[in-house]
């Protein structure tokens, strides 16, 4: 009885912030960016390499490979750091031949949740994944467009934002 309950109020928390929110920069062309790149975000990467799965697979960008990415950067010592300075992003954009870039941030949080019942107290630890990414345009370093959600694992959040970008670049 108690893993039910426990599974329930589980449930509950974790679909309890599952929108995403989104943002487009008013007044743009953005139907202009078709070739992208994606910088690393996430722990290893991994978050910014599921991106790139669910970013090919709606067909509306042709994306950079994440190695060519990484050799440039390495060959004109250019850093992640200094990525959104005029002058670099410009670079960038010239030496891959990219109209925007992707930048994200994706934070694990770990929440303990207590369960008091009549006679016992169950604990457990719900994990909640924030995503947030920006569309940045290579020429102005406007954002374009800017997506986050928060609640659930990894892949949903990442299918979520996909699909709220596919549908402002329609």
């Amino acid at each position: 009885m108690k893993k039910i309950i426990l599974l329930i109020v589980t449930a509950i928390f974790l679909t309890g912030c599952t929108s995403v929110k989104v943002s487009i920069k008013p007044d743009i062309n953005i139907t202009r960016i078709r070739r992208v790149a994606v910088l690393p975000f996430g722990p290893n990467g991994i978050v910014s390499d599921m991106f790139i799965t669910e970013l090919i697979g709606i067909g509306k960008f042709d994306v950079i490979e994440r190695g060519q990415l990484d050799k440039v950067l390495g060959e004109y010592k250019l850093s992640l750091s200094g990525i959104l300075d005029e002058k670099t992003r410009k670079e960038l954009g010239r030496l891959l031949g990219v109209d925007a870039i992707f930048l994200g941030s994706a934070v694990v949080r770990k929440t303990p949740v207590f369960l008091a019942m009549q006679y016992s107290a169950v604990a457990t630890t719900v994990y909640e994944t924030a995503i947030s990414v920006r569309l940045v345009d290579i020429e102005t370093g406007s954002i374009l467009i800017s997506c986050s959600t928060s609640g659930e694992d990894q892949q949903k959040s990442i299918e979520k934002i996909v699909k709220k970008i596919k549908k402002a670049f329609q």
